[in-house]
């Protein structure tokens, strides 16, 4: 009975034992369905106490710290998760402060903009001087201020990233991307506002980044549409987009610069090169052609005005240098160089024309050393006793040996073998801005095309009319409408471009040098000098016998008028001859500088007189400053002729080459050309205008360049200046525009 006894005390205490830790494991499952990690833990601690060797105790303890650790993490991805949202909403509100005070700023800029013009180009009292003083101070303080906000709401963005990013594999959560896709797209439109398209470009790829559901990909797009009418209404037109040079030439590395490009509104005709086998690209220089000669060879194979010649013997002839004779016995010849080899270099200078030819420094010791293409090395010979010539000679010249050329006609190759000694009946000039007319980007007129954002040119052309250049811009998400009406054949004087009435930015460089706010001015329609007076059409002027006997009137009274002159040489850059006339110091062909703009009067007078004597059609005078800068700069702002990028490389002025080149003939550089065709009105001359810069001022507006200058802010097309209208100096000349006559 005793043993029974004891039994039965131990399988009522076992008993009760499990009972007791099943009630613990039971109430700790509760609580840690209820999240209650400690209680449920200390319930399975007092199972344990009842059952140290309880299995279920064991992993029931094991599974509610995994569910508190769990836990613990979700709070703290929970809390980085509120505190990235506090974050994006803090830059939400800076960004809205910032674009309140940037809307704000446009306003206080114009303000100062007037302050600066009326106090720095005048007399002011103390006050008004001042007052600017304080003005700009304030601005520049809160541009500061804007600038921290905007430094501040990006920061509070890459805060949201680094909480977020733990507990998201190393991402952002699709919240926080989407605030630095708008982050972005801010900073996206207002570079556009600015006009700074690269950074524009770089900002849409950024948004593009982070914009996972492409919510702004049509505002990225911008496509807009563009109508084109014309008449005739049944003329050819051409389409073309302004892009930089860089992004169509990918190598050899060039310098940048905007370049027509062929599209139809979407992208562009060919990517890559235009013709792959020549590598020849939009923007490339060539030959283009002015004139085919009657029943000539360029004539048989149906080349005409305004087709190009991009190769000649396989070498492109935009610029550069050829052999065009070989003597027997001459290093040359032992080298087994040919005619109408490229001229590559010469004492290590490269060759990009005859002036380079002709002043690069002589050898330190012995003779030139000249390397040409596909010679491996220097060839030692004299300069002087080597035959070369420029391309454009060459293609208008006779063959001095068999000459292949590759000429572009309806933008396709044709190739065209000159024999030796005959011509191809070509006349061409160098071009930087090929304009590749091809089916692929004629487009019809009439209806409204969807089109890509940016600026534009048209080339409308028609038998009978002279063809027409017309720049046009395409704003984002918006319509441009472009009306073409062709002059008749022969309309346009000579050596003058046609500049059609219109629409064009005016002013809104602040880097400008006296510039003055953005505006858009209409103009109609003028005809302006496509290069600036060159001393042959001044000596005309100044060896008629009226014209002489003023001088002489003048040098009486020891003064001087109409020669070329300055401070330094008050007599004038001319020589006297027997017969009294006068020869310049300089080449017919250089534009012509050191004249007042009473001289200029002087000189219109006498071209007027001449014109109206012999029954001409039009009058001669100098432009006003708006039809100067229309014509120099073309309708969408551009700062420089060539785009938006300064390179001393791109126009006449003190670091084109290593020498000056006040020498230099008109279009020397043909990268300075406008989207109308103006040559030189980056550098080469200051240029008079018919402004009078302040009303009664006797001060008349000076545009452009000159050779000698050297600080990047006098080639903008925005910058101002002005002088004395007896003022003469050793950059300055004009061009003329001509009028109708009444």
């Amino acid at each position: 009975m005793a043993v029974l006894a004891v039994a039965a005390v131990l399988l009522g205490t076992k008993i009760a034992r499990e009972r007791a830790v099943a009630k613990y494991l039971a109430a700790a499952e509760a609580e840690l369905a209820a999240g209650h990690f400690a209680p449920a833990l200390e319930s399975v601690t007092r199972a344990r106490e009842r059952d140290p060797a309880s299995t279920a105790a064991l992993e029931l303890k094991a599974k509610i710290e995994d569910a508190r650790r769990e836990a613990e993490a979700a709070a703290k991805k929970q809390a980085a998760f509120d505190e990235a949202a506090q974050a994006r909403e803090e830059a939400g509100k800076k960004s809205r402060e910032y674009a309140e005070g940037r809307q704000a700023l446009a306003p206080r800029r114009d303000e100062v903009a007037k302050l600066r013009e009326a106090c720095l180009n005048a007399y002011a009292p103390t006050g008004e001087r001042a007052a600017f003083a304080r003005a700009e101070e304030e601005l520049a303080n809160e541009e500061v201020r804007l600038e921290r906000l905007l430094a501040e709401g990006r920061e509070a963005l890459e805060r949201a990233f680094r909480l977020e990013a733990p507990h998201l594999e190393g991402r952002p959560s699709p919240a926080t991307r989407a605030a630095f896709a708008e982050y972005f797209l801010d900073r996206f439109r207002e570079r556009l506002a600015a006009g700074h398209l690269k950074a524009a470009v770089r900002e849409a790829a950024a948004v593009r980044d982070y914009d996972d559901a492409g919510r702004h990909a049509k505002e990225l797009l911008g496509r807009g549409t563009l109508t084109v009418t014309v008449v005739p209404g049944d003329a050819a037109v051409y389409l073309f987009r302004y892009e930089s040079y860089e992004t169509v030439r990918r190598a050899p590395p060039v310098v940048p610069r905007l370049v027509p490009v062929p599209t139809t509104g979407i992208g562009r005709c060919r990517l890559g090169a235009w013709l792959a086998e020549e590598d020849f690209c939009p923007g490339d220089l060539c030959l283009v052609v002015t004139a085919v000669a009657k029943d000539s060879l360029a004539a048989e194979v149906g080349l005409t005005p305004g087709d190009l010649v991009v190769r000649l013997n396989g070498q492109p002839c935009g610029d550069g240098l050829f052999v065009t004779g070989v003597a027997a016995g001459s290093p040359l010849a032992k080298a087994g160089v040919k005619p109408l080899t490229r001229i590559e270099s010469i004492n290590g200078e490269v060759v990009e024309g005859t002036w380079d030819w002709d002043n690069a420094e002589a050898p330190k010791e012995g003779t030139d050393r000249i390397r040409l293409v596909g010679v491996t090395e220097d060839i030692r010979q004299e300069r002087k006793s080597v035959r070369s010539a420029a391309p454009m000679e060459l293609v208008a010249g006779e063959a001095p040996t068999e000459m292949a050329l590759v000429c572009l006609r309806a933008g396709e190759a044709i190739r065209v073998v000159v024999l030796e000694g005959k011509r191809s009946g070509l006349a061409v000039e160098v071009t930087a801005y090929p304009l590749l007319l091809s089916p692929a980007n004629r487009i019809a007129a009439g209806e409204p095309r969807v089109a890509d954002p940016g600026s534009y040119l048209l080339l409308v052309r028609q038998d009978g009319f002279e063809d027409q250049r017309y720049p046009v811009v395409v704003p984002r998400d918006g319509s441009a409408s472009a009306e073409v009406k062709l002059l008749p054949a022969d309309t346009t004087p000579p050596g003058f471009v046609y500049v059609p009435p219109g629409p064009f930015i005016y002013g809104g460089d602040r880097d400008a040098y006296l510039g003055v706010p953005r505006e858009e001015k209409v103009l109609p329609g003028f005809f302006l000098a496509r290069k600036e007076v060159t001393y042959g059409e001044w000596f005309l002027f100044v060896n008629d016998a009226d014209t002489l006997r003023k001088i002489a009137a003048e040098r009486a009274q020891g003064r001087t008028i109409i020669l070329p002159r300055d401070t330094s040489t008050p007599q004038g850059w001319a020589q006297q001859d027997e017969s009294g006339g006068y020869t310049a110091d300089e080449a017919p062909a250089t534009p012509v500088m050191g004249i007042s703009w009473n001289d200029i009067q002087a000189y219109l007078g006498w071209r007027n007189q001449k014109a109206e004597a012999a029954g001409e059609k039009w009058r001669w005078e100098l432009p006003t400053e708006e039809e100067w800068e229309k014509a120099a700069r073309g309708v969408d702002g551009r700062f420089f002729p060539w785009g938006d990028r300064f390179d001393h490389s791109m126009t006449v002025g003190a670091h084109r080459k290593k020498a000056v080149l006040y020498s230099m003939p008109g279009g020397f550089e043909p990268r300075d050309e406008s989207p109308f065709g103006l040559l030189d009105a980056g550098g080469s001359r200051w240029e008079w205008t018919k402004s009078e810069y302040w009303p009664g001022s006797g001060r008349y507006g000076l545009r452009g360049g000159g050779w000698g200058c050297t600080a990047v802010q006098i080639f903008r097309v925005g910058t101002r200046n002005c002088n004395l209208s007896m003022v003469v100096g050793p950059v300055v000349g004009c061009r003329v525009a001509a009028r109708p006559s009444p």
